[in-house]
């Protein structure tokens, strides 16, 4: 377990290192999307770190106790996270986000776990492969068709908005066995819809990215805020994951 320890943090002073150098390139759309993976690479990389933590030091009673505090900070940050306060404090925000949302995570995962009465190890790396598979097969088939997804992001803010709804349904007449049997209609559900964001938001740094390096070519200077940018992958993997191990 130490090992792992050591090996994350190397990984995140290793992409902290890479970037101090690649944020200050000329922007292009491939730097700019680089840069926004890399962001997206180190929040997964603080993920495994907080849920490490959590596990190592069995925290999920303390977790549990502070899980309106963590939801109030988290929400807090968000709102804030909006707004342009500097690299410094945008950053600062982003990571109180990022440890927030992986803790919320690892005590969802756990619960799940619990209730499927499922190994937690073994849930989670095939949960993780199905994940990356699934991302890597999205992030490729949007990279190939460049601008064919822009256009889906009103419609699948509809279907998030109905998973939601449905959601609060399902915590309202839960009675105690699974809603909809093993194969949870809400995680396919889920799995589908943030399947179609990821596909929309890759576009979306893509188009930034061609948005950015066109200005840079006029010389017009604009802030460029990648945190915000990875924020929004890193959520559609959260959501994502959470659903797999749901349905493991």
């Amino acid at each position: 377990m130490d090992a792992i320890f050591i090996i994350i943090l190397i990984s995140i002073l290793s992409i902290i290192c890479v970037l101090t150098q690649t944020t200050q390139m000329p922007v292009t759309q491939n730097i700019y999307t680089s840069n926004v993976y890399l962001y997206l690479l180190l929040s997964l990389l603080l993920l495994s770190l907080t849920v490490s933590l959590i596990d190592k030091f069995d925290l999920y009673k303390t977790v549990n106790d502070t899980f309106l505090f963590i939801f109030l900070i988290v929400f807090f940050a968000i709102s804030l996270s909006f707004a342009n306060f500097g690299i410094v404090a945008n950053h600062i925000l982003w990571l109180i986000i990022i440890i927030g949302l992986s803790a919320n995570f690892s005590l969802i995962s756990k619960t799940i776990n619990n209730s499927n009465n499922s190994n937690n190890s073994n849930t989670m790396i095939k949960s993780i492969i199905t994940v990356i598979l699934i991302f890597g097969t999205l992030t490729i088939i949007a990279h190939y068709n460049e601008g064919k997804f822009i256009q889906w992001g009103s419609y699948l803010i509809l279907a998030l908005f109905v998973l939601i709804i449905y959601g609060i349904l399902e915590i309202i007449f839960y009675n105690g066995n699974n809603f909809f049997g093993k194969y949870d209609i809400y995680a396919i559900a889920t799995i589908i819809i943030f399947s179609g964001l990821i596909l929309y938001d890759t576009d979306v740094i893509r188009l930034k990215g061609m948005v950015h390096e066109t200005l840079r070519k006029e010389n017009i200077k604009i802030d460029i805020n990648y945190t915000n940018d990875s924020l929004g992958l890193y959520l559609d993997i959260l959501n994502m994951l959470s659903s797999v191990i749901r349905i493991f």
